[in-house]
């Protein structure tokens, strides 16, 4: 005849089963990921109060459970465990915010390459439009001192100049 257990011993052996689960599921969000939207406890009291239905985790309802001598080995893991993975999401934010960066300078980069490009073709057309007017210019002084040399000879033929 079997010994039937006391409900103090079935309570014990449920909650450190309740236990093994969320440290299983934290360890499994370590080596795999945490999914998206999934809840992540960040300290023990978060930890105690976790509960999922859909992924079989239930709420430890006393804070003493997870300090009872028994339980203390899967407290430390769960505590290593909730580190480890929001030293991984600091990371990984880091890692974001720093692509973040490089994706602004970037940009800005690209903004800077178009100001300067657009900058060159503004300079280079004023750069043109100065040649063609020197080159007006120089057409009309030839074509000045052309009329003045004109003038004289005509003036000459007339009026002849005397040197001094």
């Amino acid at each position: 005849m079997e010994k039937q257990r006391h409900i103090s011993e079935l309570r014990k052996e449920n909650m450190r089963h309740n236990i093994e689960k969320k440290t299983e599921i934290l360890q499994r969000y370590v080596s795999e990921g945490v999914p998206g939207g999934a809840f992540v406890p960040r300290n023990l009291a978060e930890f105690r109060r976790w509960h999922d239905l859909e992924i079989g985790v239930a709420k430890i309802g006393s804070p003493n459970t997870l300090e009872r001598e028994y339980n203390k080995s899967l407290k430390l893991k769960a505590v290593e465990l909730m580190s480890e993975i929001a030293n991984k999401a600091r990371r990984k934010k880091r890692r974001s915010n720093e692509e973040e960066t490089l994706r602004a300078q970037s940009r800005e980069k690209d903004k800077l390459i178009t100001n300067l490009t657009n900058q060159w073709h503004a300079s280079r057309h004023e750069c043109e439009r100065a040649r063609q007017s020197e080159r007006r210019l120089k057409s009309r002084v030839t074509e000045l001192l052309r009329d003045n040399g004109e003038l004289i000879r005509k003036l000459n033929a007339i009026v002849p100049l005397k040197s001094a």
